[in-house]
């Protein structure tokens, strides 16, 4: 998972930007959300319109 958002990053220009694990697990912010990582489609496939 890790290698394949690093190579996302560079694919769109944006190797400045580093990738780290945390120590602790995931945690709810203090407004009770979760950050997630949404995945991008990859290049050329259709995507959907809601």
């Amino acid at each position: 998972m890790r290698s394949g958002i690093a190579c996302l990053l560079i694919e769109h220009r944006l190797d400045q930007v580093a990738v780290e694990r945390a120590e602790e697990p995931p945690a709810q912010s203090s407004g009770g959300k979760y950050r997630t990582v949404i995945p991008l489609p990859p290049e050329g496939a259709p995507t959907t319109q809601g």
